[in-house]
């Protein structure tokens, strides 16, 4: 198995795509640690690709929910405020 950087991988994407076409898997290596391996597609691999899950309420139709009234002088709030400090 080969590895490659980062930098290289990005730089080179289409030919090491190419070689795990044909059979070969990449190391891909972020110094000199490994984070992800490439290898082919098999048939009989767990993958499946669905659609979005659509929403039946356009977003534009939604219902917000409507906060509880709150009883609050604002001016004897600030003042009591002020007066702590």
């Amino acid at each position: 198995m080969r590895s490659v950087g980062i930098a290289e991988l990005r730089s080179q994407l289409s030919r090491y795509l190419r070689d795990v076409q044909r059979g070969e898997s990449v190391l891909v290596v972020d110094r000199e640690t490994p984070i992800a391996r490439l290898t082919p597609f098999e048939a009989g691999d767990d993958f499946a690709i669905s659609p979005p899950v659509l929403a039946k309420i356009p977003v534009g139709k939604l219902e917000m929910p409507v906060c509880p009234p709150v009883h609050v002088d604002v001016v004897e709030l600030l003042l009591a405020d002020r007066r702590s400090r």
